[in-house]
């Protein structure tokens, strides 16, 4: 093998493996800037939040409407009102709405002995983690092998090829880019539920929650 031909397998490995991180980074990225527009109209906003305020501790008013007036609130279909209350009991409400509403399909609401949400917590377990980061290995280094052993692995196409076995050949050359692509969308996936532990951990170690002299502040405006 010349040096050329080392060159080309060296690249090749390192492309393989630094494009999947690459992606996984550029998603990151792409979540944490990316939030849902919310009113640009100041009034309406004060409006929606004093209504929110004088219904949300009404009994008489049934659970749907209370919905729709936290879909108000924060002008996004995909709030309830269990997750307004627990949200506006934080000061920056707004900013932990927008970033929750990314992170929504990857968390648990936590309910306490009144049936309001305590706590947030992550809906894969660490030893789910640790899967999708292992599987990003295996299948990224399956991926890679075939450019480690290229000599071996074209006399292997090419015997089944000319045997007219076009299926073992076909599957020769198709399988480095499928274990290519579970390993990008295994690494990706990690990558989210990282982000949702970590939004977690900042509503719970960073955000400041707002006392009872706030609401009362609030309250009188």
């Amino acid at each position: 093998m010349d040096i050329l031909e080392w060159i080309k397998i060296f690249f090749s490995g390192i492309s393989t493996i630094l494009l999947p991180v690459f992606l996984w980074w550029l998603n990151r990225n792409s979540n944490e800037n990316s939030k849902p527009k919310l009113h640009s109209d100041i009034d309406l906003d004060l409006k929606s939040a004093k209504e929110f305020e004088s219904i949300k501790d009404d009994p008489s008013l049934s659970r749907l409407i209370k919905d729709r007036f936290s879909k108000k609130l924060f002008n996004s279909p995909n709030i309830n009102f269990d997750e307004s209350v627990f949200f506006t009991g934080f000061k920056d409400a707004d900013r932990l709405i927008s970033k929750y509403l990314i992170y929504k399909d990857r968390i648990r609401l936590k309910y306490d002995s009144m049936g309001r949400v305590s706590h947030l917590e992550p809906k894969a377990s660490k030893f789910q983690r640790v899967c999708f980061f292992i599987s990003y290995i295996f299948f990224v280094s399956l991926a890679v092998t075939p450019f480690i052993f290229f000599g071996a692995y074209k006399d292997y196409i090419s015997h089944y090829y000319h045997a007219q076995n076009l299926v073992i050949a076909g599957e020769f050359i198709i399988s480095p880019f499928l274990f290519f692509i579970i390993g990008i969308f295994s690494l990706i996936e990690g990558g989210k539920q990282s982000s949702a532990i970590r939004f977690i951990e900042s509503i719970e170690n960073e955000e400041i929650k707002i006392d009872d002299t706030d609401k009362n502040h609030d309250n009188s405006i």
